[in-house]
Parts: C-alpha cells; structure tokens; sequence
C-alpha cells in the first residue's frame, strides 16, 4: 500500500505528510488528516476519495463536526468545508450511545457540561452553514469580524476540532465497534445506588448535624452498603422502589454504597454534608467500572456553605464520573431545583402526590428511564421556573389546582417518549432558586422546551387558585366547637409542621383549644423532651405543672404553662398504619399523653421526646387513643396528615398559629430570592 501511495506522489503531488496520513487513515487513525484537512491548503483528491469511501462504507465511527463552542479567546479559522461536512454527516448514521460517549470526550477536553456543549453545537452548526453558504469556504475570520458578523453564532470550531483529534488515537474505542457494545465491559449492567435526603428550612432553629443523619426515627438512620438494599426493603421509600424496579430486569448488578437521611431542620452542617457526600464519593472511585448512578435525593438540601446541596453533590460526582455516565435521580416534590443541579444529571424523576404516598414508585420510575439512557437514547433536558411561590398548603395534589396540573404530564416513560415532572417548591428555604418549577426530558431541545413550557404555562394561568386562606387559630376553633356532623374536625397546625423544618413546639393552637373551651379535643405531636422526661418521672396518673412547649429559642413561639395529668407512656416504638410510611416503624423516643386540667376544656396533648409529624393514625393509636372518636384533632403537619387523618373526618381546617414553616408568605423575610419571582400567589 506504502508503494501505491509512494507511486501518487508524483501523480497528485503528494507530500510526505499526505502520505502519512493516508497510512494513519489505513491504521483507523483520522488525527493527521483531519489536522490537514483544517490547515490552509487544498487536500489531494485521493484523500477526498479515501474519506468518501469510509464514509460509504460505515468503517469510521468518528462524529467529528459536532461541536461548536464559544469562545473569545482567538480568531476562527475553517478551510475545506465541504470535506468536513461530510464528516459531520457522520452523525445521522451512528447510535444515541454513540453520539453520547463522543459528547462526553467533548465535555471532558473542553472542561464545560453537556448541555451548553449541545447549545455550542447547535450555534457552531449554524454558523457553519452561513458561512458556506457565504461562500467563505477558504478564507480565514478575525475575531471581530465573527463577533461584528454573527454575534449570535460566535465560536471556535477549529480549537474544538483540534482538541478532540488531539487525543483521537487513545480514545477510538469510544468511536468504533459496534453500536450496541460501545464502552461494554462485561454483561453484567452495574449500577451504583446511594441516596443523602434533607429538606432544609433556613428559617428554622436548629441544624441538622451528622448525628441527626445517624438516628432512626421515621425512617432507618445512616445505612452502608448491602444494608442499604435490606434497611430499606418494603418501605415507603424510592430507593426501595428503584431497587424493586430492578428484580424483574436480567443481568443488573446493584451496588449500594451509603443512604441518609435526616428530619427537616435548619442548614446541614457541613461537617454532615462533608462527611456523607464523601461516602459517596469514595463510593463511585471504588467501585469499579460502572454503567449508571441512580441517586435518591430530595432537591431542597441546603448547608451551611451551600445554598444547593443537591447541585454541589451532582458537580462533585460529575467531576469523578465525567459526562457519559448515566445518573438518574429521584427528587421529592418539594424539591427547589436549579440549573446547576439539571446540568449534571441525565434525568429527574419526581414525586407526583402530596402527600407523598408515590415515594417508592418514584424510584421505580427512574429505572425504565435509566434503561432507556443504557440504550443509547439520547434525552434532551428543560427547565422552567414559575414566577411565584406556592405554599405548602396550597400543593395538596388531591384537590384543585394541584390535581387538574398533574394531570397533564405524560404517564409513559416508554422510549421515544417525553418526560416531565413538576416540582412544587419549598419556600421556606431562603434562597435564590426557591419555587415550583418543570423538568422534561426529549428526543429534541425543541420537544423538551415545549413540554416544559407548556406545564409552565398551565401553571401560570391557575395563579390565582393556588391563593388559599388561613383561618386564625380562635376562628379554627370557633368552626370546630360548632360543627354538628358525626366525624371527627381535623385542625391543620400548617406553620409549625416539624415534616418542613419547624419547630414543632409552638402552643398557639393549644391555648386556642383550651380558651375556646373545646371539648374531647387532643393535638399531636408537640415537642417537649423536658416535660416529656418530667411524666416519666411522675408515671401515670401524676399530676404536674408544666411549662409546655417555647423552648426552641425562636421569637414569639411561646410556651403555655398549663396543670397537667398524665394519662398514658409510651416508648414512642411502634409501626406506622398509613400508606405514607408503610413498611416503616417508628422510632420517635419517649411520649406523653397528658391531659390539660383545672380548665372548663377537654383537652389533650401528645408529647413528644422527637420531632414528629403528625402523619399517621398510629402516632395517637399506639398510646390508647382512638382519634375517630375525639371531636376535634389537632396536627401539627401541613398536608401529609391527609392520607390518613380525611377519610375519618367531616371537616378540615387550615389555622394560622406561630410556626417557621411559613404559609402566608408575604411577611416572610427573604433575602435571597431572585428579583423575578413573587412571595406567593398573587402577590408583590
């Protein structure tokens, strides 16, 4: 072949180094031809020929004009056009898997993410195709011709050619093959699985620190490896759901690494970030060779040094795995989710109910949406933010407007098809990406962008129907005391909701039940391990005073000093009933039942050595007491108390009392929202 090229020389005026690439080219190396074909000079037509001919035959799997990249760093300089749009054609006959690995060399040379190097291709297309059509095949532009011509298109396609070919040779195993065995190390498809769950209220009174990640409460404490798969096995959880999802599927290996979780409190120290996000890390750099990440997050972290936990995790573990690798993660539906955090996942799955009942078949979703990105698909991400806040007592999902938005996002996360989520927000998070916003993922940007903005838009319009009103906490009493049906009246404490990052000791609504005279009435869950510690002492049937509740420090959350009995102890073990916590025991410490006296009331409180949302039946059961009976019940909890608590109740009162879980969110004060988005429905 040497001889037959050596013979050319003279015929096609070939130089030596012509010569060498058409050796190079022969050998599966395109570097020197591609570096010539981008020089200054013309190229001999047997190297046009030669490319042609590999480009007929499918025997070169290099997608080299793909990129484009803006820059003003240096001039643009293009020649041989049209050789290099046949490159480029290059791409219409290769995989999604394929064109994924190449974009991903691309994101690691260039040190960007994935989805401004996808915005970058399009650009560099474009100004591709002006400038062939201007007939600028052969001429070099400056830098300010670029920029004075077509602002808007400004890159450098050139550096980026040169970049890749650069390490061409020591990477063509991702650009050869076939395309269904690409980068395949094995048949087993290994996927490392890790969850880190906080929802942080920044306005809250104390953070959660490691120890907070280590306790069991509702849920299993920190978990490491397998016992990550057997701690969380038929819980109510989404990396059991994903874990689930995956038995049915052949030759998938799981690799558990680390899961935790904490009750919402103020920041995450960041020792507690620190020292679990590590876990991780260290997880993904021993564990081999991977295939995926799934990741079981919550999307409203916030620590002490940073507002988005969640996208500083995601850009530490993009930094170790690099833009290939598939990572899909779960997120609740109170997730504040930002831009950073949907640069470096492949996709978000989100819960669809509040309350949360769909948490595990949330995890299942995102395995078909894993296997579909396994495949090769390729998924083009979108993001929409609303432009106002929604409180948590305007997300039930079981009622309008919430329920009619819901309904609006595809149900088939089949491939071909687009997927979208919608996140509700969590505002009592003080930061600048607080608020509902949609995710989609799609074949195209432009089917993502619509799917996106057409959820958005939806939401937009039922602006209005997200304003919900509170009643005080006499009115809400008031309304109970005169209710005449049959069942039970549940009374909301909305704003000291421990499941959102309260305190859950603030006693507006017990004064408002005792002044207001209301009779067979408890509240649940008030959190006082000195008073609960007191009735332990005392047992039951003692008689004590007691200064309930206030102790958190916050301003106007006082406490009640009230004589108290002691009906009934518990150790605060027991399993939960309803759907929310299925499969889980909890593990909320030390209780107290006591009873209010020397009032003209029939009250009573439950109180609590933990933090514990008021979400199931079975925190009052456990202790003796039968809430369909009572005719008023109490909670401390926003809306997750409704899976359980409505269908025994004729009526549900939201009241307004003291509490940093904020619901009226116009007197909030925020610092760092940005500028273009309102404090709630309606408002400034």
């Amino acid at each position: 072949m040497r001889r037959f090229y050596n013979s050319l020389m003279q015929d096609e005026h070939l130089t030596h180094e012509w010569l060498d690439a058409l050796d190079a080219i022969d050998s599966g190396d395109l570097k020197p031809a591609i570096e010539l074909l981008i020089g200054a000079n013309p190229p001999p037509e047997v190297i046009v020929s030669k490319l042609r001919n590999l480009v007929a035959d499918e025997k070169v799997r290099f997608p080299i004009v793909k990129p484009g990249r803006p820059t003003g760093a240096s001039s643009f300089s293009l020649s041989q056009s049209t050789e290099l749009s046949q490159l480029r054609d290059f791409l219409s006959k290769h995989s999604g898997k394929q064109i994924r690995f190449v974009e991903a060399f691309m994101c690691e040379e260039l040190g960007t993410n994935i989805n401004y190097l996808r915005k970058a291709v399009r650009l560099g297309k474009n100004l591709l195709k002006l400038l062939e059509e201007r007939e600028h095949k052969y001429e070099k532009m400056t830098e300010e011709e670029l920029q004075k011509n077509y602002p808007e298109l400004f890159c450098n396609i050139h550096k980026v050619i040169l970049k890749i070919c650069k390490n061409f040779r020591s990477h063509r195993r991702w650009f050869s093959g076939r395309p269904d065995t690409v980068l395949r190390r094995n048949k087993m498809t290994r996927i490392l699985i890790a969850g880190f769950q906080h929802e942080t209220n920044t306005f809250g009174a104390t953070k959660a620190s490691f120890d907070e990640f280590l306790e069991a409460d509702g849920w299993p404490g920190l978990l490491q490896g397998a016992d990550v798969i057997t701690g969380t096995q038929g819980i109510n959880l989404p990396i059991a759901g994903f874990v689930d999802a995956t038995r049915s599927a052949p030759d998938i290996e799981l690799v558990p690494i680390v899961w935790a979780s904490a009750e919402p409190s103020a920041h995450v120290t960041d020792d507690a970030f620190e020292r679990i996000s590590t876990m991780i890390l260290d997880g993904i750099k021993q564990a081999g060779a991977l295939d995926a990440i799934y990741l079981d997050l919550h999307g409203a972290m916030v620590t002490e040094s940073h507002e988005d936990g969640e996208g500083e995790l995601l850009s530490r573990i993009r930094e170790l795995t690099g833009a290939a690798l598939p990572i899909v993660v779960s997120l609740d539906l109170h997730a504040n989710i930002t831009e950073r955090m949907v640069n470096h996942a492949s996709a978000f799955c989100i819960f669809r109910t509040y309350p949360h009942i769909d948490m595990a078949a949330t995890g299942a979703r995102c395995f078909p949406i894993l296997q579909r990105l396994l495949s090769g698909e390729l998924l083009y991400p979108a993001m929409r933010q609303a432009s106002f806040l929604v409180p948590l007592s305007a997300q039930y999902t079981g009622a309008s407007p919430c329920k009619e938005l819901y309904q609006l996002l595809p149900q088939d996360s089949a491939a071909g098809q687009a997927h979208c989520d919608i996140a509700m927000g969590f505002p009592p998070a003080d930061i600048y990406d607080a608020g509902p916003a949609v995710v989609a993922y799609a074949a195209s940007q432009a089917e993502a962008d619509e799917h996106a903005q057409r959820i958005i838009d939806a939401m937009e319009t039922k602006e209005t129907a997200f304003d919900s009103a509170l009643l005080s906490a006499d009115s809400a009493v008031a309304k109970a005391m005169s209710h005449t049906g049959s069942k039970p009246v549940v009374i909301a404490d909305v704003q000291d909701n421990p499941g959102a990052g309260a305190t859950s000791d603030t006693t507006g609504l017990l004064k408002a039940l005792v002044d207001g005279k209301a009779t067979d009435a408890v509240l649940a869950l008030l959190h006082d391990p000195q008073t609960v510690a007191a009735a332990q002492e005392l047992g039951e049937g003692g008689i004590f005073d007691a200064v309930l509740g206030g102790k958190s420090g916050l301003p106007d959350m006082g406490s009640y000093q009230a004589r108290c009995r002691v009906l009934a102890l518990s150790d605060g073990e027991f399993a939960f009933s309803g759907a929310m916590y299925a499969g889980a025991t909890a593990q909320i410490g030390p209780t107290a039942l006591l009873e209010i006296v020397d009032s003209e009331s029939s009250v009573s409180v439950l109180v609590g050595s933990k933090r514990c949302q008021c979400l199931d039946r079975a925190i009052l059961t456990h202790i003796g007491i039968d809430p369909e009976k009572k005719k008023i019940v109490a909670v401390k909890s926003t809306v997750h108390f409704r899976d359980d608590f409505e269908p025994i109740a004729d009526l549900i009162l939201h009241a307004q009392s003291p509490g940093v879980n904020y619901c009226s969110l116009e007197d909030v004060p925020y610092q760092n929202l940005r500028a273009t988005v309102r404090r709630g429905p309606n408002r400034r």
